[in-house]
């Protein structure tokens, strides 16, 4: 899907390194003076893309903005309740939605060249299929997982190669996990079942890919019943959560540092807000 064909602006308050979660949120804050760019053709799919429905890690209040996707998402029946796993098929359409509601410039198969820091804000060199683009902004947030804008060793808390799983059995429960580094998560759907193969720190992706065949290959007598139906094409990754300061006017805000989508892109969305809010010289209430 075609995003945004809106000519490239010289200057934006904000450019946000990522078509995330918490990326789409904070973008939604400030869609007229926001440029989201995104290395890849997807929209938030450090959840969609690594089989991720979302966790419930305990009552985490949610702005209005918040609890009004939560609604959206309610209505559409591809959640239950805030918080609670998200059908990530129709996640993906309900985001690109969004995005060309607001009008959001969203520049995909994107990469960020070089970011270099002026007297006042940034000068950034985008490159994609159209050539070498130079923009500036005043802001720079960063919602990758690997923090693309300023590359260095990131090391995540923890990682897995999710899929999902599936039986022919009728009213099959969950799983029950009997195996170290093995969990089985439920999806928003009854037939939704995940499997999660957790990840040494320096599994690559074939090691990771190996790994959970082999051990499905041999898997307990009690999943023999079940099929691997769809293998992530990226890694579910756990890492530091909030907003971290790179240097002055520049953010790392990783999504997966949430634990759930909405969380993600609610807690973009206040980011964003309040520092628009602070760049004003106004209170906002989010």
């Amino acid at each position: 899907m075609k995003i945004m064909e809106h000519t490239l602006q010289a200057h934006y308050k904000t450019i946000i390194c990522g078509a995330t979660c918490s990326g789409i949120g904070a973008a939604l804050a400030a869609p007229e003076s926001t440029l989201v760019v995104e290395r890849s053709a997807a929209v938030g799919q450090e959840y969609i893309e690594s089989f991720n429905p979302g966790r419930n890690d305990g009552p985490i209040p949610l702005s209005s903005f918040g609890r009004s996707f939560v609604l959206e998402l309610r209505q559409r029946n591809l959640t239950e309740a805030a918080l609670e796993p998200v059908h990530l098929p129709g996640l993906h359409p309900v985001l690109c939605r969004r995005l060309l509601d607001a009008r959001v410039q969203v520049l995909l198969l994107t990469e960020i060249i070089e970011i270099r820091q002026l007297p006042a804000g940034f000068e950034v060199d985008l490159f994609n299929a159209s050539g070498l683009h130079t923009v500036t902004a005043d802001r720079i947030i960063d919602t990758t997982t690997c923090r693309v804008s300023r590359p260095a060793e990131i090391r995540p808390a923890g990682r897995s190669l999710n899929a999902y799983i599936h039986t022919g059995i009728a009213d099959q429960g969950l799983p029950a996990a009997s195996d170290p580094g093995v969990e089985f998560v439920q999806g928003r759907f009854s037939a939704e079942h995940i499997v999660k193969w957790t990840l040494a720190a320096d599994d690559d992706w074939p090691a990771a890919r190996n790994g959970l065949l082999s051990y499905w290959h041999t898997r307990p007598s009690v999943l023999l019943p079940w099929t691997i139906a769809a293998i992530a094409s990226v890694f579910d990754c756990e890492v530091q959560r909030g907003l971290q300061l790179v240097t002055d006017g520049w953010f790392w805000l990783p999504s997966k540092g949430y634990g759930h989508p909405v969380e993600a892109i609610d807690q973009g969305y206040v980011h964003q807000k309040r520092w628009e809010g602070a760049a004003d010289g106004v209170r906002r209430k989010v």
